[in-house]
This record gives C-alpha cells, sequence and structure tokens, in this order.
C-alpha cells in the first residue's frame, strides 16, 4: 500500500521551485537553438533543480505481509527511504491537523499565508507518544472511513489518541497554569 503524503518542500519554496523550472526550461530551448552547449548545461541545472523543489512528494509504503513500512522522498521517481518495522504501534488512530504556512516581512511580522485543516490516520505505538503518519486527507468522513478500514487490513486496535505523560512532564505541566 502507498500513500502519498504531499509535497517536501512548502508552498512558498514550491512557487519558487516553478519560477526555476520555467526559466531553465526557456534558456534551454533557446541555449540550444541557438547552439550554446555549455549555457545548455547551466539552464538544464536550473531546470533540474526547479523541478525537484516544485514536483517532489513524500509519502510511506506499507508491507503489510512482513509488517514494514516505508518513509520515502521521490527523487526524480525513485523512492528514497529504509524500511522499518511497525510491529510496536499496536494502534491505529485520527488526529485532527491544522498545518499552517507563514511568511515574515523584513520587518519581522509573520503572516499567514496557507492554512489546512487534515485528518491524520497514524500509529500509536503502547504509551502513545510516538506516532506514524500513514494517511492524510482532508475530508472527515473519508478520513474515518479510511481509518476503519485500515485497522482492519492491519489489524490493529483502533484508539483514541491519549499520550501518557510521565510525572516529571505533568508536574511541568501543572506548574504552567
Amino acid at each position: 500500500m502507498k500513500y502519498k503524503l504531499g509535497k517536501l518542500f512548502p508552498p512558498a519554496m514550491r512557487t519558487t521551485g516553478w519560477v526555476f523550472l520555467l526559466i531553465g526550461l526557456y534558456f534551454l530551448i533557446n541555449s540550444i537553438m541557438i547552439g550554446l552547449i555549455s549555457f545548455s548545461l547551466v539552464a538544464l541545472v536550473i531546470f533540474l533543480l526547479g523541478y525537484f523543489i516544485a514536483i517532489t512528494p513524500h509519502g510511506i509504503i506499507l508491507d503489510i505481509e512482513n509488517k514494514k513500512y516505508k518513509n520515502y522522498t521521490s527523487i526524480f521517481g525513485y523512492k528514497q527511504g529504509t524500511w522499518k518495522s511497525y510491529q510496536d504501534y499496536p494502534f491505529i488512530t485520527l488526529i485532527a491537523n491544522q498545518e499552517n504556512t507563514m511568511a515574515f516581512s523584513r520587518s519581522n511580522r509573520p503572516a499567514t499565508t496557507s492554512s489546512n485543516l487534515y485528518h491524520d490516520i497514524c500509529l500509536l505505538n503502547k504509551t502513545h507518544l510516538h506516532k506514524l503518519l500513514i494517511k492524510r486527507q482532508k475530508d472527515r468522513v473519508k478520513a474515518v472511513a479510511d481509518v476503519k478500514e485500515l485497522a482492519k487490513i492491519l489489524d490493529l486496535q483502533l484508539a483514541k489518541y491519549q499520550p501518557t505523560l510521565s510525572k516529571s512532564s505533568q508536574k511541568r505541566k501543572l506548574g504552567r497554569r
């Protein structure tokens, strides 16, 4: 099972990548037509850099038979990552996650450029302190149906996300109030 989790870079950087891609493509075509081979190599590097920044996705591959997963980054079609076991994750849950991207002006004032609410399907360890994102949905109804289906397929217990805090963490939390 393969799930794309999104793009590797944030939206503002991907826009810069698209600009590099288009500029590189323009100069690549023009340098080939004119016959400047050395300039076409520079344009090709700019084009490939823009392509990498604008399009590179990341995701996860689940091997259900062997109970393994691989977080990957797809670099020019090659899915790079290492296989790890998910046997330490006996629970599956649905977590609402608000993801914001911000830009800062020269006077260091923040401005939210985008804000998205995602419903993340995660595997949880016994204490719920470690979670493994396996799927992301924008629609809550689809996410609820997917988490139930994945719980059956992966043979995991559906749980509510409630991390167990150590005593020192509980004291710190009480001290903040």
